[in-house]
């Protein structure tokens, strides 16, 4: 799709930043977690998608590099008294029995 951009470490990490930043902007916009929105923007130019990353190694240890980043700036903005509040408690309980009995009812029928 794309067979004229130019595949060096340099130009991939380029666009990578540039994408994130990009993510991070539009998340801003409209006052949502900028975390989502760089992850989306990652699958969108990588590999599934467009294409316009190609997975090697180089690109590989920068991958397990920004998870690391990622895992720390979640675990920044995480509060703990959140995990303990009864309301976003019942709501992550029906988030999994929900589903749950959906897949297991919908997977008897067929």
């Amino acid at each position: 799709m794309f067979e004229g951009l130019p595949t060096t470490i340099e130009f991939q990490l380029s666009l990578l930043l540039f994408v994130a930043l990009a993510g991070y902007l539009i998340a801003s916009k409209i006052n949502q977690s900028a975390i989502v929105w760089e992850i989306l923007v990652g699958i969108a130019i990588g590999p599934s998608l467009l294409g316009l990353i190609t997975y090697t190694d180089s690109v590989q240890i920068f991958a397990q590099l920004g998870a690391v980043v990622l895992l720390f700036v979640v675990g920044l903005e995480f509060n703990i008294k959140d995990v303990f509040n009864l309301k976003y408690g019942i709501i992550a309980l029906i988030g999994v029995i929900v589903p749950w009995f959906g897949g297991f009812f919908l997977a008897e029928f067929f």
